[in-house]
């Protein structure tokens, strides 16, 4: 690492370097001196960028110069990790969005460094200990990616690891930080930067401006902090050509750590207006495509060389353009690929002559989020398709695809005067099930940046009865009424407790009255069980 200090500071250094074990060189360069050292063997009592707050230092020295070895860390702490009456849930996803930044930094000439903390999965895979080690020998820039749900414990293990190696500079991304920029860092200055948003422009411009905090105001899509002063730069501008990206580093990992079906994406964004969700924090409201030539293309490099023949296409919104389904389609027969791939609709798009396309050229699944049994919920959340429509698509759907994922959503405020909206839903649950429909129920997360939360804004409680729904430590079973916290989780649960307005995804929609007599409901009909159906001899087809 490259400190920035000031002559005032030289004798302290010097004495400091002579009593150390640790090897340094001194250098001068005008009125300014760069000591290259490890800080944490030296004990530095200051940041680099806190020297900053002394009379006449200039912004150029506010960050230690570690660009120069132009190497990132990148760790993807996401984890689909869950407990059900004492039995593991467990799946191992390809890190798709870290490859693609991996690929990204490649072509520019960084070096890269790729992590995945989800396979490093034990007995208590929520540790921040083991998480901090995992870490060791990380490249001086680390960027931590990560979902809402695990937010807490990625903030601890980024804390952890600048007070072991006060020199990293820490970077969060994802769809987790990305709401609540601003606030993470106003309240965890260990925190150096949130990339809000598409990452793949802002990372390179990032890496290429860290010696230079000037140049990190010119910066779109960043939001940081300069000695007290938070910046919260407009958005990136989305990608327009996403076939102007690299082709994500699926050389950097190892197939076979995977059980889930890689992902693969056709588009970015959604255009729709559910209320509930977040989409529109990273990709806003535009839907952008991808080549479809290319997108097969990238399916039978990864069936030839990685013998990989089931596929998830993670696009919101897959099916948003008919012609272009079967143009699909059309390409996947031409390249006479033996493959099975799933795919998300929507109910209000699908018909019979786009189903049968899709089941003839591979397709085994599909997945519906429905949301509701209730059209007057329906309507309020603006999903633009009634209950009665989504059970004519779900039956249809089960003609042609082996496997028919529904969701369904309770806990909604909009619902709190009346059982009737949520036991429609559940009606529809059960009525899916027996169809032969997989179906999901799962409590609404109150997260950042939709319109039910900006409407219902300061209105969330918090139950301990109820971590479990919103993993954040694995060890909660989303079978028991209460549960029993380990003390080493305890300080998950505090950051969760002192700041609801950056964890609200943990928080619910007046407990008393509102979620407690539905969970009851829940329980009692079984509803929490996802039944995973065996399709032919597969059982992995459903997954």
């Amino acid at each position: 690492m490259i400190v920035c200090i000031f002559p005032i500071f030289l004798n302290y250094i010097v004495e400091k370097i002579l009593t150390s074990d640790s090897s340094c060189v001194i250098l001068k360069n005008g009125d300014r001196i760069i000591l290259q050292s490890v800080a944490r063997k030296i004990n530095l009592p200051f940041f680099p960028w806190q020297i900053c707050q002394s009379p006449g230092v200039t912004e150029k020295m506010i960050y230690s110069e570690i660009s120069g070895k132009k190497e990132i860390t990148l760790v993807n702490f996401n984890l689909m990790y869950a407990r059900l009456q004492g039995m593991i849930d467990w799946q191992a996803y390809l890190p798709l969005g870290l490859l693609y930044l991996t690929s990204t930094l490649e072509r520019e000439g960084f070096r890269v460094d790729i992590r995945d903390y989800q396979l490093q999965v034990c007995k208590t895979p929520f540790d921040i200990n083991h998480a901090v080690s995992f870490l060791d020998s990380s490249a001086d820039i680390v960027g931590f990616s990560c979902m809402a749900n695990l937010l807490p414990f990625t903030i601890l293990v980024a804390k952890e690891l600048k007070q072991r190696y006060p020199e990293k500079f820490i970077i969060l991304g994802g769809v987790g930080p990305s709401g609540v920029a601003h606030h993470i860092i106003e309240h965890f200055p260990f925190i150096d930067v949130v990339v809000r948003g598409e990452g793949e422009k802002t990372i390179v411009e990032l890496i290429k401006s860290i010696s230079n905090a000037s140049q990190l105001k010119n910066i779109k899509g960043i939001t940081f902090r300069i000695h007290n002063e938070i910046f919260n730069n407009p958005p990136q501008e989305r990608i327009m050509n996403l076939d102007s990206i690299p082709p994500p580093a699926y050389e950097r990992i190892n197939f076979k750590d995977y059980d889930a079906a890689p992902s693969i994406i056709t588009s970015r964004g959604c255009p729709y207006k559910c209320a509930f969700c977040t989409e529109n924090t990273v990709w806003g409201h535009k839907v952008v495509f991808r080549e479809i030539r290319g997108v097969v293309e990238e399916i039978k490099i990864l069936h030839d060389k990685y013998q990989k023949n089931t596929f998830l296409i993670q696009d919101d919104n897959f099916v948003l353009h008919q012609e272009r389904i079967f143009e699909f389609c059309d390409e996947l027969k031409k390249s006479n690929l033996n493959i099975q791939w799933k795919c998300f609709g929507r109910i209000d798009l699908m018909n019979g002559e786009l189903m049968k396309t899709m089941s003839k050229a591979g397709c085994v699944q599909i997945r519906y989020g429905i949301e509701s049994g209730s059209n007057r919920t329906l309507e309020k959340i603006d999903k633009q398709f009634t209950i009665e429509e989504a059970e004519k698509v779900v039956r249809q759907s089960l003609n042609y695809f082996p496997s028919v994922h529904t969701s369904f959503i309770y806990g909604y405020p909009l619902e709190v005067e009346s059982m009737e909206d949520f036991q429609q839903t559940v009606n529809k649950v059960e009525c899916f099930d027996k169809m032969g429909a997989t179906t999901y129920l799962f409590l609404l997360s109150p997260l950042p940046e939709n319109r039910i939360y900006n409407e219902h804004k300061g209105k969330l409680d918090l139950s301990r009865e109820l971590w479990s729904d919103f993993i954040s430590t694995g060890q909660e079973d989303r079978w028991n009424d209460i549960n029993l916290l380990d003390k080493k989780h305890k300080p998950i649960y505090d950051l969760i407790v002192q700041y609801p307005y950056i964890f609200p995804g943990f928080y619910h929609y007046d407990w008393e009255h509102n979620v407690l007599p539905k969970l009851r409901v829940v329980k009692k009909r079984n509803l929490f069980d996802r039944k995973i159906r065996k399709i032919g001899k597969d059982y992995k087809i459903d997954l």
